[in-house]
């Protein structure tokens, strides 16, 4: 018998408000040809390049903070077919004079991702698929070079499903995720991760033509591990975080930033990140 690590009420609740909030998309507001949300250039292709800077969550009496950039390539052709790249890096820092741990900087797993996209000036689809790459360190070479783990065990692969509805200055997401691993080894010994199930709720308030603010409730139930026939775990883990952030966009250049929490472990504190993006469009003949 296998046990939620926390309460399952939360849980329940955002998938029945999920259920609401796609009865009303679906029957919400009907399609208007001034919707600003919806606006997007006819080019045949366009590129952004950027990079995320982030400081992660501290759990009360930590000595040290994991500092994360990840830089990022994407490119979307003809506003339907999208894929991304992306390779995080990580860097550890002392935050107390005793017991000072070494600093340390080791590179995360790569990430692909591509997606389909179908957009109208009532909404838009996006199914994704995300492939990561297990290039970072894992614990036990982490442990053997005084670094960060930061992955290296499984190749890993999400299919998501986004639907956005634009009812302008705001627009609602809702999203299902599903995710497994290839089995590997860990330790020597036969390691899998076989599956976790996620829910996300979002919303987005167009201040003006360059300000924006997006709301976002992402939460995940995955099973335990398994090695060779056993679970090791009677638990199945609940994960859930809630992130606000502010975006400006200006010509070809975006900023962000953003807090998050994560609201399945109060002991963690707040997130931290700043994003910049450029664009690169063909010049319109």
């Amino acid at each position: 018998m296998y046990y939620f690590t926390h309460p399952r009420l939360l849980a329940l609740s955002s998938i029945m408000a999920a259920i609401l909030l796609l009865v009303s998309l679906t029957l919400g507001a009907q399609e208007s040809d001034h919707n600003r949300l919806a606006v997007r250039a006819d080019y045949p292709w366009q590129s952004n390049l950027g990079v995320e800077a982030s400081i992660l969550p501290i759990l009360y009496g930590d000595n040290q903070t994991i500092f994360y950039l990840r830089p990022q390539a994407d490119i979307l052709v003809n506003n339907r077919w999208y894929t991304a790249l992306s390779l995080p890096v990580y860097v550890r820092l002392p935050l107390t004079i005793q017991d000072t741990v070494p600093c340390a900087i080791a590179q995360g797993d790569i990430n692909l991702n591509g997606a389909w996209i179908s957009q109208t000036n009532q909404g838009q689809h996006r199914v994704s698929l995300n492939w990561t790459i297990p290039t970072g360190l894992s614990k036990a070479l982490a442990e053997a070079h005084d670094s960060i783990p930061t992955g290296g065990t499984l190749h890993r692969f999400d299919l998501s499903w986004h639907y956005t509805r634009y009812t302008d200055p705001v627009s609602l997401t809702v999203g299902v995720n599903l995710g497994s691993t290839i089995p590997g080894t860990l330790d020597d010994k036969p390691y899998w991760e076989p599956a976790s199930a996620g829910l996300s709720l979002g919303t987005a308030l167009l201040m003006n033509r360059w300000v924006a603010l997006q709301c976002n409730l992402s939460q995940s139930l995955s099973l335990p591990p398994r090695s060779e026939s056993q679970w090791l775990s009677d638990y199945i883990q609940y994960d859930a975080r809630l992130s606000c952030g502010l975006w400006y966009t200006e010509q070809n250049n975006t900023f962000s930033i953003e807090l998050s929490k994560n609201m399945a472990n109060p002991l963690e504190g707040l997130g931290i990140s700043v994003q910049y993006n450029y664009s690169f469009k063909p010049k319109k003949k």
